[in-house]
């Protein structure tokens, strides 16, 4: 008769476990380094303000928001409006009272003490490509409620007694503090920029324009 054969089980070196051990604890590192940096950029450099999909980046040490917002009329979509702000949108919670209004002839009317500000041509730069983002509208007017100032800089003479239904007016004012209000009349908006806060102001106005037309809170 056959004499079974018995087959030992072999022990585990406790030093192979320790070592099993330490290396999972390295894969595991390896891979948490690997994608920190990508986790870190999905919850901190993207998020969604005013229906509006930011990114946070960097341009020559200068730190912007770029966001993009999809121009739709008449029910087709015409392009996408890019924008890189220079404050987190967040952020920016200068007061905004006014259901913002864009007809085919826009004015930017500005007080002289506005225009004296550095700020000025940026935040007038940044407006002006904001509302050309619109395929109705047809002339963007750069103009003053001075009537000195507008014989000296070849400007049209617009205050918000030119608002109408067909014609919208930014008036753009020094002040205390910034804000965006309602005009006197429908269709007429003024823009306060504080002192020399143009940039701040004028991005407050792009980005909650564009919250109004999501129906998104800000």
């Amino acid at each position: 008769m056959a004499r079974k054969k018995i087959v030992k089980k072999k022990e585990t070196n406790p030093l192979d476990k320790q070592a099993m051990l330490v290396f999972s604890a390295i894969v595991v590192f390896l891979i948490a380094l690997v994608s920190t940096p990508y986790i870190y950029h999905q919850l901190f450099e993207k998020f969604s303000y005013a229906g509006i999909n930011f990114e946070k980046t960097k341009y020559e040490k200068v730190t912007f928001y770029h966001g993009t917002f999809p121009v739709i009329y008449q029910g087709k979509f015409i392009h996408y409006y890019e924008m890189y702000l220079r404050t987190d949108p967040r952020k920016n919670n200068i007061s905004l009272n006014a259901n913002i209004s864009i007809s085919k002839n826009v004015s930017i009317s500005f007080e002289p003490d506005a225009t004296f500000c550095k700020s000025a041509i940026l935040g007038q730069s940044l407006m002006g490509q904001f509302l050309s983002a619109f395929p109705w509208v047809e002339k963007i007017d750069m103009a003053t409620n001075d009537s000195e100032m507008a014989k000296a800089q070849n400007w049209s003479y617009i205050t918000c007694d030119n608002a109408s239904a067909e014609h919208t007016v930014f008036m753009v004012q020094k002040s205390n503090s910034p804000s965006i209000e309602q005009g006197e009349k429908d269709n007429c908006f003024i823009v306060k920029v504080g002192e020399c806060q143009n940039i701040e102001t004028v991005e407050r106005l792009v980005v909650g324009t564009i919250a109004q037309i999501n129906k998104a809170k800000i």
